[in-house]
């Protein structure tokens, strides 16, 4: 069975162009690149968990053959660019079975995600793939422009999530706090190292108030071995020290919610077995 997996993007910091057509609207901001990942495989039936991977689907040519399958372990809505994910994982495995090019597959899959107000940035950041993805330049790849930095080995990365929110629904207060944005992306920009991401990745949801979404917010800061953390729609990300991850875990689930382990990306995309 022939299979395409992409990882997932938790975006810290987004400042929005939607001016002009599609390809050239989008986002700059950072973010991280994470697993687990969206996988879609060809199969006997369709199932693609999104509108968006659908779209992306229509506009690469697909008319329903073959089936095709997305499974993803992330819930959409939440921050974690499900939208984005599966539609690669489908726009990818589609573009190699009918001989597109993969630079299609990422511009159709912006262009859908545009047009479904389900993320400006996103694709851009997971063609990247790994470690910390600071876009300077809105767009989908080939367009805009997009630096990864690996992340270390001794950290582990932990989220949980408290309820949905659309996209459209974040660009719309996005807007009051565009100088506090870009000033806290340049500083990551300067220093593209994960110690400056999380420093200002927290003080830009302090700023904005994007954690006041979880009640026992103040809480976070007694968390075992804490780096740093930061919100994004109702997604928490939490990145502690690699060794006091088990507590870390126990810490969080004490205040009442449901803990995701993550891991770093390790590809943009993977066709085949890739474990």
């Amino acid at each position: 069975m022939e299979c395409v997996s992409v990882p997932h993007h938790i975006t810290s910091i987004f400042i929005p162009y939607t001016i002009g057509p599609p390809e050239r609207q989008g986002s700059i901001g950072a973010g991280i690149v994470v697993g687990p990942e969206a996988t879609a495989c060809v199969s006997s039936e369709t199932r693609l968990i999104t509108g968006t991977a659908e779209k992306t689907l229509r506009l690469l040519g697909w008319r329903g053959e073959p089936g095709i399958r997305v499974v993803d372990p992330l819930p959409p809505g939440a921050g974690y660019s499900v939208s984005a994910s599966t539609s690669l994982a489908a726009g990818i495995l589609y573009a190699s079975l009918a001989g597109a090019s993969l630079g299609s597959a990422y511009m159709v899959a912006h262009q859908a995600a545009v047009l479904s107000s389900t993320g400006l940035g996103d694709v851009l950041a997971l063609s990247c793939g790994t470690g910390i993805a600071v876009r300077t330049r809105p767009g989908p790849p080939g367009v805009g422009s997009v630096d990864c930095t690996p992340l270390p080995g001794n950290i582990a990365i932990l989220s949980f999530n408290v309820g949905t929110e659309s996209t459209r629904d974040l660009i719309s207060g996005v807007w009051r706090w565009m100088d506090r944005a870009m000033r806290r992306l340049d500083r990551i920009i300067e220093s593209p190292s994960l110690e400056t991401f999380i420093e200002e990745s927290q003080r830009y949801t302090l700023e904005t108030g994007a954690h006041r979404v979880f009640r026992d917010a103040e809480r976070l800061h007694r968390t075992p071995g804490l780096i740093g953390f930061y919100f994004k729609k109702r997604v928490a990300v939490v990145i502690v020290e690699g060794g006091m991850a088990r507590d870390a875990v126990e810490y969080l689930e004490g205040l009442g919610v449901r803990v995701r382990i993550l891991v770093p990306a390790r590809y943009p995309y993977c066709l085949g077995g890739c474990r």
